[in-house]
């Protein structure tokens, strides 16, 4: 393993693989906290989604009409 890593220092073809795995790290910095905030805005609107169709299956106050 040693040694491969030293061919990688020595060689010109370890640095393109040394950017390749700065660029997928980068990537994967940025997807991380992205997702976590999509994961909320979804949950957001999932229940405010579900709160609006369980009043929807309420029995409505009598004079006020009813459903959605």
């Amino acid at each position: 393993m040693l040694s491969v890593l030293s061919s990688l220092v020595v060689d010109e073809n370890g640095e393109e693989i040394l950017e390749y795995a700065l660029l997928v790290a980068l990537v994967v910095l940025v997807t991380i906290p992205a997702l976590n905030a999509i994961q909320a805005a979804l949950k957001v609107t999932y229940v405010s989604w579900n709160a609006a169709m369980l009043r929807c299956w309420q029995m409505p106050e009598p004079g006020h009409g009813g459903g959605c």
